[in-house]
């Protein structure tokens, strides 16, 4: 499934065709650090293809992946998301 906020496709446009996700910013999962990043499967007129997605951030919790809100965040969920914060900051 590929979801994104309407905030974010305002800003950014709603892709067309899946490959234009390279394109965007995305979250990815991988199963574990030694197996390789997940490749995003799709179909267009019955045939199967998939995309290796450059996501801005790589989890492997699926959970995490389309968290529902941002109240009562997990302490370790809130620590990572101040932690990207400052580093982003850092480096504009």
């Amino acid at each position: 499934m590929v979801v994104a906020s309407p905030s974010y496709l305002a800003a950014n446009s709603t892709p067309v065709h899946p490959r234009e996700l390279v394109n965007h910013k995305c979250i990815g999962w991988r199963q574990s650090p030694d197996v390789a990043p997940y490749r995003w499967p799709f179909e267009e007129n019955r045939r199967a293809f998939d995309l290796a997605i450059e996501p801005q951030i790589t989890t492997n919790d699926l959970r995490l992946m389309y968290f529902p809100q941002r109240r009562n965040i997990a302490p370790k969920l809130r620590a990572l998301i101040d932690h990207v914060k400052e580093w982003r900051q850092q480096l504009a």
